[in-house]
């Protein structure tokens, strides 16, 4: 019983530790989507000199913002997954605590953790790059 006990406070932790990341990482995506814009367009303004150059703004000006549009959404879309990971991956450890304080013999053989830190990093900055040069490349057209 003692072996039990133990499984349940280390999972109990990694919980509590995975939820304090969770408040975290919310926390800087919330800084990062109110300041964000704003940046750009201080950026924007700085280089067109208070300006809104319409007349300049060509085919693939538009296709760069677009591009930095996407790309910003497709962060938004980013970070919900990575929320839903850690999410689904706590689920997981309540279920397998609640199996083993039920008397699950089967509980105590697989403590289950799918991360696959490689491929979801490379993809959040991927479009991080990609909406970073369609800014500079927007920014030095004007």
């Amino acid at each position: 019983m003692a072996h039990e006990d133990k499984i349940i406070e280390h999972l109990s932790r990694e919980i509590a530790t995975h939820a304090g990341y969770l408040m975290t990482f919310r926390a800087r995506v919330a800084f990062t989507i109110l300041i964000g814009p704003f940046v750009l367009l201080g950026s924007f303004l700085i280089a067109t000199d208070g300006k809104i150059p319409a007349n300049r703004l060509g085919s693939d000006s538009i296709v760069a913002i677009v591009v930095a549009c996407a790309c910003y959404l497709a962060l938004g879309v980013y970070g919900a997954m990575l929320d839903k990971h850690v999410t689904s991956q706590c689920n997981t450890w309540r279920q397998q605590i609640n199996s083993i304080r039920m008397g699950s013999e089967d509980a105590l053989d697989t403590l289950p953790f799918d991360h696959n830190p490689i491929k979801a990093y490379a993809v959040g900055v991927g479009l991080v790059l990609i909406a970073f040069l369609s800014m500079v490349y927007l920014l030095t057209t004007l």
